[in-house]
């Protein structure tokens, strides 16, 4: 009976792992009060402000995720990206203790449940994103597909001297992916305080490389954001959920 227990809950829980290197990490520096984060009310990272009130990668307007979905034959769409675009999401409460922020958000049909945790580990000076889509309806949904947008700043650095466009420019980011990026177990690295450590994935969908794209910036027409899309889809019950994870690893 134990055993049906524990294969139920992994078909109902997928994760997806990301390491993202952009920096080395001292382990003789001492340790230092966890930064500020700025989030949006669609669950989007804004800005990182360090402990000295210095923003670590200036604001983020290229952070976020897309997320495509079936519901009762219709497929649906939700986008929410920096700070300016919100699409098919009802804003949601942000709420912050100490190190750890969070964000519960819902589709504007009131089908899907999306909670976005954002955590500093002051210990290896980590940032944890993670997102739990979760069908709050009384059918089932098809989770279609998931897609992570990074911010540039975060492989490039702040200040980005890349030259090359088009498709050149995106090998490189793609190379660059490609050295930072370590997919693992994808079991959440949990901060010491409160809140209570998210869920953990058993099993996990695989960023597809292969079909990364980029979102130009109409403003710069540079990169806005590197668009990971996952390799897999997953149906839904009632209270069905899906965990999607994003690890940041940086000197903070």
């Amino acid at each position: 009976m134990k055993n049906k227990r524990v294969t139920k809950f992994i078909a109902l829980i997928v994760g997806v792992g990301l390491i993202i290197g952009v920096g080395s990490v001292s382990r003789a520096r001492p340790s230092l009060p966890a930064p500020s984060l700025s989030v949006s009310k669609y669950g989007t990272l804004l800005e990182i402000v360090d402990p000295n009130g210095k923003s670590r990668f200036g604001k983020l307007n290229g952070e976020g995720f897309q997320l495509s979905y079936e519901f009762k034959g219709k497929t649906l769409s939700v986008t929410a990206i920096g700070d300016a675009e919100a699409v098919g999401l009802v804003a949601g409460d942000v709420k912050t203790d100490g190190p750890s922020t969070t964000v519960i958000s819902e589709t504007s049909d009131h089908v899907l449940e999306i909670t976005t945790y954002f955590s500093v580990n002051k210990k290896n000076n980590k940032l944890i994103i993670q997102r739990k889509v979760r069908n709050i309806s009384k059918e089932p949904v098809v989770v279609k597909a998931m897609s992570e947008y990074v911010d540039p700043a975060f492989v490039t650095g702040a200040q980005s001297n890349l030259k090359e466009t088009g498709e050149k420019l995106l090998a490189v980011l793609r190379g660059k992916l490609n050295v930072a990026m370590v997919t693992g177990d994808c079991i959440p690295e949990c901060p010491d305080e409160p809140p209570p450590c998210p869920l953990p994935c058993p099993m996990k969908m695989k960023f597809d490389l292969a079909r990364m794209t980029i979102r130009t910036d109409p403003k710069s027409n540079r990169p806005g954001s590197i668009i990971l899309p996952a390799q897999s889809a997953t149906t839904l019950p009632q209270d069905g959920a899906v965990v999607q994870h994003l690890f940041l690893a940086f000197p903070l």
